[in-house]
């Protein structure tokens, strides 16, 4: 016996969210700390950071991945014959797609009909994600040169700079 498709895309859905609160909870420390220049053990603790720079992957993934992906061609603008959509029209209903792509990974518990309410938490998903990754590399370029900023805040730095890269590569592609 195997458990229906939405029991699945829900606890999906449930264990992406709780990653990113303990995302948030583990960086905020570390981050934290390097704002105020200490350097806690557990911020260069080998284990610690081997599974904080796991997490920050996999959280920045599902970011960069979903939002990173080519819609299909039935959920594009412009694809269909004769299409005039005013260029802004057209990045905002893009931007909504690969946003409603989002909901799917950490709203798959809501129902598609609840649109809105999917696009919503990803855009919440993906703020809290970017302003984490944000304040990481804001505090390693304005740290003092004496000071080594914690292992766990370098790698969060490297990670969200990678995947930004990710980002940016699609938002100049063209087909």
């Amino acid at each position: 016996m195997s458990l229906p498709a939405w029991a699945i895309r829900a606890a999906g859905s449930v264990v992406n969210l709780g990653l990113l609160a303990l995302f948030v909870v583990i960086f905020y420390g570390a981050i934290s700390a390097a704002t105020e220049v200490r350097k806690p053990d557990w911020t260069n603790d080998k284990e610690r950071v081997a599974f904080a720079t796991g997490l920050a992957s996999y959280v920045g993934g599902i970011v960069a991945v979903t939002l990173g992906q080519r819609l299909p061609p039935s959920s594009r603008v412009g694809d269909g014959a004769g299409s005039q959509e005013a260029p802004a029209a057209e990045v905002a209903t893009e931007a909504a797609g690969r946003l409603e792509h989002l909901g799917g990974a950490v709203a798959g518990f809501i129902p598609k009909g609840l649109k809105g309410l999917r696009i919503a938490l990803a855009l919440c998903f993906a703020l809290v994600y970017f302003s984490v990754s944000a304040w990481a590399v804001i505090v390693w370029f304005q740290s003092p040169l004496d000071y080594e900023v914690p292992d766990m805040v370098k790698n969060l730095v490297s990670v969200s700079i990678g995947l930004a890269f990710l980002l940016g590569r699609t938002v100049f592609y063209e087909d």
